[in-house]
């Protein structure tokens, strides 16, 4: 078995797709308006609509619809390694992400970061571990 993608449900697909990109240099390699995959390098990261997942499990999912930054952080985390933390950073805040805490240096060496995209999603900015 492989783990394959990492979803998050979300309200707006291509806008959500559009700062992924812009900031995280990410590409799409699959889009319509109700589901996304980016190319990560790894593990695909997917964006899918609420009304599109809502209607694959009948039950629904706890706060997926209700994903926004006026609320607390929806229970996901998404992490990326770059060795330009500081400059992420910045552009995501640019694009219009919420910074949590700005750059620092941790006790092991990492540089690290926390931003809430658009979505209000917890998104770690990481150094590569040395």
């Amino acid at each position: 078995m492989q783990f394959g993608y990492v979803i998050v449900h979300v309200q707006d697909v291509a806008q959500t797709v559009d700062f992924y990109e812009k900031v995280f240099g990410l590409t799409r390699s699959l889009f319509t308006q109700a589901y996304a995959e980016l190319a990560t390098g790894g593990i695909t990261l997917v964006f899918s609509s609420a009304q599109l997942e809502n209607s694959e499990v009948p039950d629904g999912f706890i706060g997926y619809t209700k994903n926004s930054l006026a609320l607390p952080a929806p229970g996901i985390h998404l992490s990326f390694l770059t060795p330009e933390v500081e400059t992420s950073y910045q552009a995501a805040i640019s694009a219009g992400a919420t910074p949590l805490k700005a750059p620092q240096i941790k006790p092991w060496g990492q540089t690290i970061a926390f931003i809430r995209d658009l979505n209000g999603v917890v998104v770690t900015l990481a150094s590569p571990p040395s």
